[in-house]
């Protein structure tokens, strides 16, 4: 699917809608972080390589856009 390795799965809980996809998806775009967002489970697949961004880090930018990250 990507160029990138599967790093995990979180669920933004606040997720409603595809402006909401999307604004979490360009953000992640911006750190070099690639997503497949499932809006019916509010699960974010997250694709990146070893090293460049933690998890952590991920969760921090998503809620920084105010979103509430399980």
């Amino acid at each position: 699917m990507f160029n990138h390795t599967k790093q995990g799965t979180i669920k933004v809980t606040t997720m409603k809608c595809a402006h909401c996809a999307n604004r979490i998806e360009e953000a992640l775009k911006a750190k070099k972080v690639k997503c497949k967002i499932d809006l019916n489970t509010k699960d974010v697949d997250l694709y990146f390589k070893d090293g460049t961004i933690t998890i952590e880090e991920i969760k921090q930018i998503i809620t920084d856009l105010g979103y509430e990250v399980a």
